[in-house]
């Protein structure tokens, strides 16, 4: 990914992420975070699965989307150095959705 970012996650019934970006200087870890678990799905299967949650880049800025389909919410998280902070959240209409970024603009389809 462009943002030389990967996002490990762990955990039974809360999806945990840890973050570590890999830069000229070194290897930064980026704070740990909790997202909110598909508690529905979490019966089923897995309690989240990797396209449920997106590394975005949008104007220079790092983002983590989650989808989360209990709540039919896509939520938005920008990555800082020392935090990680909830900046938006969108309805969601569906439960096929897919995202993309076209110039800086976020699509969700």
């Amino acid at each position: 990914h462009e943002t030389r970012l990967v996002l490990l996650a762990s955990g039974n019934t809360t999806v945990r992420l840890s973050g570590y970006q890999f830069a000229t200087s070194g290897i930064i870890r980026l704070p740990r975070f909790d997202l909110p678990s598909d508690l529905e799905r979490g019966k089923r299967g897995p309690v989240m699965e990797s396209k449920d949650v997106r590394l975005l880049t949008m104007y220079g800025r790092m983002y983590c989307a989650h989808i989360n389909h209990t709540l039919s919410q896509l939520v938005l998280y920008r990555f800082y150095r020392d935090a990680l902070i909830r900046q938006h959240t969108y309805p969601l209409y569906s439960h096929k959705v897919a995202l993309s970024v076209v110039d800086h603009a976020l699509v969700v389809h």
